[in-house]
């Protein structure tokens, strides 16, 4: 039996290779995102780190200065998480795109594939009601 052949699978080789790429590079800014998230909460717990000492007195006038400190640091971070995610949403925009390219060509070639299964199936029931037929007919004649 013949083998199906994909007319266009260079096209759907390039779809999928593009879809990679867009994930590869989704997965890069989430990873932006994420530590930037972790630089924050890496801020949040140097204030933590003040535990009131063995004569119970806190340093107040050091424990401002770091707070002060992370939250400047935090709304420096802040702006940048709020690019970054922008640039996350992009790339997820463009990773959505490529899989849905990708999708139109797989489902194409699922389409063509079926078409071929029942072209084959059809081919093949023909050759066999043949052979069937010209058996009866070459039995018909040497009973004459």
């Amino acid at each position: 039996m013949k083998k199906f052949v994909f007319s266009l699978q260079p096209v759907l080789n390039l779809r999928e290779q593009e879809e990679k790429s867009a994930r590869t590079e989704l997965g890069k800014k989430t990873a932006e995102c994420e530590r930037i998230r972790g630089k924050m909460k890496a801020h949040i717990a140097l204030l933590d780190r003040f535990e009131a000492p063995e004569n119970g007195a806190v340093d107040w006038s050091a424990y401002q200065q770091t707070a002060d400190f992370i939250r400047v640091q935090n709304l420096r971070l802040k702006d940048d998480l709020s690019r970054a995610e922008e640039r996350r949403q992009s790339a997820l925009a463009a990773y959505r795109e490529a899989r849905n390219r990708k999708k139109v060509f797989e489902k194409l070639k699922e389409r063509r594939e079926l078409e071929f299964r029942a072209e084959m199936k059809e081919k093949e029931n023909k050759a066999l009601d043949d052979l069937f037929s010209s058996r009866g007919t070459y039995h018909r004649s040497l009973k004459k």
